[in-house]
This record gives structure tokens, sequence and C-alpha cells, in this order.
């Protein structure tokens, strides 16, 4: 045998050193697969398919805080099987799945949840507003954001010029207790509309179809406002609504949409 033997004390001191680093790279790597902090995708995909041999990865943590000092991680080339390997890769291909950004800027609440809240969330996020109403709808469907005055009212003689039961197309307000009028100019009869905070939570998307028109939101057009009315049952909840600014949403379902 040439060389000199290696004394047994030596030889388990390597072997303790390279059992620590194998151990600190199978902990730091999932860490960096989950946390997003993947150095190098290429190299790590190797190392961990063993397709071919890894070098050492080091990476240097960026832009260290004043006064901190720069980390290096070093992670050993893992030679021969190791268990678990094809998980780690799948982990670092597997995609990032990022929550939408309404899920983060309303903490987890949707105008579904807390409809008391729904007009406040389409006034300081619209866009997000948008895009979380069109996870309500069909898929297809299209959304218009129009800046509008609305009012509500019920149908009795304070509301309305007479008391009546009948909205502007026939419906039977007992039946129908709760719609929209619009100036038919504006958005015609059947048009598809949500308001943010108006029974949002009581049918899919919170769509509610024009069904009703008035002489106020007529003559608002002419100065160039678009005012709607919502409908209640009782005068107090249209009063307790009052008159808002506030964005609100033309719902296009599927079908209008490819045959516009």
């Amino acid at each position: 045998m040439s060389g000199h033997p290696v004394p047994c004390g030596l030889r388990d001191r390597h072997l303790v050193r390279e059992t620590r680093i194998r151990l600190l790279a199978y902990l730091t790597i999932p860490l960096l697969v989950c946390s997003g902090f993947v150095p190098n995708g290429r190299a790590v995909s190797a190392l961990l398919t063993g397709a071919t041999p890894a070098p050492a990865l080091e990476r240097t943590l960026a832009q260290p805080a004043p006064g901190a000092v720069a980390v290096r991680l070093p992670l050993a080339t893992l030679p021969g099987p190791v268990p678990g390997r094809q998980l780690l890769a799948d982990l670092v291909r597997a995609p990032v799945v990022r929550p939408a950004f309404y899920q983060v800027a309303w903490h987890g609440e949707t105008p579904t949840t807390r409809p008391d809240l729904a007009a406040s969330f389409s006034s300081t996020h619209p866009d997000a507003y948008g895009d979380w109403l069109l996870t309500q709808l069909p898929r297809g469907a299209h959304i218009t954001r129009m800046w509008a005055t609305v009012t509500a009212y019920c149908p009795c003689e304070i509301c309305c010029a007479r008391k009546t039961k009948r909205t502007a197309n026939g419906r039977d307000t007992d039946l129908y207790p709760y719609g929209i009028a619009t100036d038919w100019h504006q958005l015609p009869l059947g048009s598809r509309l949500h308001v943010p905070g108006y029974l949002t939570e009581s049918t899919i998307g919170g769509v509610w179809d024009v069904d009703d028109t008035g002489g106020a939101l007529r003559r608002s057009r002419t100065q160039g406002v678009l005012h709607i009315d919502v409908r209640f049952q009782q005068h107090q909840w249209a009063r307790r609504w009052g008159s808002r600014q506030m964005w609100i949403y033309l719902v296009e379902d599927p079908v209008e949409v490819a045959t516009r």
C-alpha cells in the first residue's frame, strides 16, 4: 500500500464533517425553495436529480443592512442516491402561486363576506374589485366600470309620484322587490348591474336587472350625470342608503360578449 494510513481519529473527524455538510444541505435546500430564494435553479435541479455532478453552490445575500456581515451559504455536492431527491427537485420546478391582490389588500375578506365594506373596497381598489367580481361570474363574462350617482327608492308615495306596485316594464314589486332604475338612454332596460354594497351577497355576483326608470334619472342625464336608483322593499332601507357617488359595474354574459 502506498502512502501513509490515515489515523482513525482523523478519519472519524472527516466523516463527521462530511455528515454535517450533508445535513446542512438537506435542511437548507427545502428552506430556500419554500421561501422562493433559489440561488441557481439549474445547478440546484442538477444537484437534486443527480443528472450531473454539481459543484459547491454559494449565495451571498445581496445588499446587507448597514453594519451587517454578508453571509455565504455553502451547499455541498451530494454524491450518490439521496432519499427524497426527486421530491425536492419537483419543489424546485413547482411554480410559485401568489395570492390575488384583493386577497392581500382586503386581509382575506371579500364583498360577499363583508357586504358592508363592499363600497369601500370598490372605492379604494377599483381594479382589484373588478378582478374579484370576475371570479364570481360565469367564465367569459365582461364587466365595464362606470362612475355614477346611486340613490335609492321604494314603491311608496314618498319615493314615487304615486304609490305603485308596478315597475316601468310591468313587474309586480311584490314579486320583484329589488331591482334597479336607470335612464334607458344610458343603460337600457334589461341591463345587468353590480352595485357594490347593494345586496351583494343575494345573487350570483350580486347582479341585478334594470327594470325601471324615473324622471329624476332622465333629468340627470341632461346634466351629463349617470344616475341610477336601487329599489328596496321598505322606505327606511332606502333612506338608510341615501345618495352615494361610487363605481358601478355593467355585466355582460358570455353570450352578449360573443354577439357584440
